[in-house]
């Protein structure tokens, strides 16, 4: 993990080198020194030189007890496509979860809908090819094997733990305070947290909202922009610390609405894109 490699605009997830089911010193010290150099390898210096990172930078690596999973995968709390806080997205396959980050299996997906804290519901389930999976071996390292038909054709999680997985995904991110991208495990029935970075890009402008930037006051094609009630209650002209107050109000509450009725014409009215400034009725 470099200094710095996770940002609100970017993440350097992938960029450096894993090494899984590493045994006895001796080789722990030599997969330690391999982290280490990674960063200076082509697809990391590259990628640190697009974004205006310090190329020699410091790093710390992480050495983590391996667990032998019987299913693990990636969960994000949102819509990793559209940022939709109201769903959460979970992706798994069988055996450790290596098959899963790197995309080298198509794996199990579901989509949960979250209201509010309460208990996530499943909502779709699409069961990947899962061709093989990668497991770790008893003498160190790791092996691919492929998976059988019976096995391939059928969810590698059953509906109860895929609820419960989101369940603790969302304590994550309330103790995170942010949209989390999370990868995990399960052993035995036990549920391992391997690592929480946060969702990068959640707040960047889509295509779509660049080309059109100055067609109009509202710069996101999901903003809104209402005088209903503010003009009414709000004297003006208003203060600094009264526009730091509203902002921080309705940012917390629209956030709150977008979980329960995202996209629904209740949270359409209710939404407000313009935070910078109170504006009253144009046509008073």
């Amino acid at each position: 993990m470099c200094l710095g490699e996770d940002t609100a605009s970017m993440s350097a997830a992938g960029q450096m080198d894993t090494f899984l089911g590493v045994q006895g010193l001796k080789d722990i010290f030599a997969a330690v020194t391999k982290c280490w150099a990674s960063q200076f390898g082509y697809i990391a210096i590259e990628y640190k030189r697009r974004n205006g990172q310090v190329l020699n930078s410091p790093m710390a690596v992480v050495i983590q007890e391996m667990v032998a999973c019987e299913v693990s995968g990636v969960l994000f709390t949102c819509d990793p496509l559209i940022n939709n806080p109201s769903k959460i997205t979970i992706t798994a396959n069988y055996s450790l979860g290596e098959s899963v980050v790197s995309g080298s299996a198509e794996p199990d997906t579901w989509v949960l809908q979250r209201k509010d804290n309460e208990r996530p519901q499943l909502l779709t389930t699409a069961i990947g090819n899962k061709q093989h999976k990668i497991i770790m071996q008893d003498s160190g390292g790791t092996v691919t094997e492929d998976i059988g038909d019976d096995l391939r054709n059928e969810s590698c999680l059953p509906v109860k733990a895929v609820e419960n997985l989101g369940q603790v995904a969302i304590k994550i991110e309330q103790f995170c305070r942010s949209a989390r991208d999370i990868e995990w495990g399960i052993l035995n029935d036990n549920l391992y947290i391997f690592q929480s970075r946060p969702v990068t890009n959640a707040t960047a402008e889509t295509d779509y909202e660049i080309k059109h930037e100055f067609d109009a006051p509202l710069r996101c094609e999901n903003e809104y922009f209402t005088v209903a009630s503010i003009g009414e209650v709000t004297p003006r002209p208003t203060s600094i610390l009264g526009l730091d107050i509203v902002t921080k109000y309705f940012c917390i509450y629209f956030l709150l609405i977008s979980m329960e009725d995202f996209g629904s014409p209740y949270s359409n009215a209710l939404m407000m894109g313009v935070f910078g400034r109170i504006l009253d009725d144009p046509d008073s």
